[in-house]
């Protein structure tokens, strides 16, 4: 999906589930479509300014002169950059309203700039992340997801939604990162990991399981294997899930590791 709206210059939206690996996706769409990533943040402190550029004031043979310089919008835009828009559903609905003459690919118009006209780039294509559609938070895990207004949701013209990592590719992954698990320990921590999502997606617990936290326990599981640790296991769930676990998470993740580790 990435390849096909690079390919066709369509803007594209990709909504992520927690833990599906949202980090991930700016080298997946870099991969796939072939180009330099530019990543923007968004968070409730992203202003104009920030986008479009600002004015700033120097000293040059001893007078004040002011230089525009370019915000991250028109940086991307003037080269053959691949623009990760990162939590776009973050963003402060006035401030995304910035961004739509450039998600309808007619150029940017800075006219802090005295109105000059920013051309994208033929190769400059552009992604959005988010882990809600745009119309807020559902969930009441996302807090601070802004609703969105729809005219900036129809700019984006294709939309994908990312799914959990199969079970066969978590486990590529987890051999990747812990190479050194035997292939019964490696199966067991891809197996509570399973059941962990499913427990998540299933609301059994709140506490998500993300391709960064599994492979902290993987790696912790690997160390403390190696250093002859007792219950190595036991000690790596502890210190990379349970101990950050409310008190009821705890006690079905304890129970999914005693079952599959036991």
């Amino acid at each position: 999906a990435y390849g096909v709206a690079g390919l066709t210059n369509e803007v594209c939206v990709v909504m992520v589930n927690k833990g599906t690996g949202k980090d991930l996706v700016g080298g997946e769409v870099g991969g796939g479509v072939s180009g330099p990533v530019m990543r923007v943040n968004f968070e409730s402190e992203i202003t104009r300014r920030d986008l479009i550029g600002r004015d700033v004031l120097a000293a040059e043979d001893g007078a004040t002169t002011s230089t525009f310089v370019d915000g991250i919008l028109p940086q991307m835009m003037s080269g053959p950059y691949i623009g990760i828009f990162d939590e776009i559903d973050f963003v402060r609905p006035d401030v995304a309203y910035v961004m739509q003459r450039a998600f309808e690919g007619n150029g940017l118009m800075l006219t802090e700039d005295g109105g000059r006209i920013v051309n994208p780039h033929k190769m400059f294509r552009m992604f959005a992340t988010g882990n809600t559609v745009g119309q807020g938070d559902e969930f009441g895990m996302y807090q601070g997801a802004r609703p969105q207004s729809m005219a900036l949701l129809d700019r984006f013209t294709v939309w994908v939604k990312v799914e959990y990592m199969a079970a066969s590719d978590r486990a590529k992954l987890i051999e990747s990162n812990a190479p050194t698990l035997n292939g019964d320990l490696l199966s067991r921590v891809n197996q509570y990991v399973g059941e962990h999502l499913e427990a998540f997606t299933s609301a059994k617990v709140l506490q998500p399981i993300s391709p960064r936290t599994f492979l902290a326990f993987a790696r912790a599981v690997e160390t403390f294997s190696t250093m002859g640790m007792k219950d190595a296991t036991k000690q790596a769930l502890e210190a990379t899930i349970l101990d950050r676990a409310s008190v009821q998470d705890r006690a079905v993740l304890n129970g999914l590791a005693t079952r599959v580790f036991s």
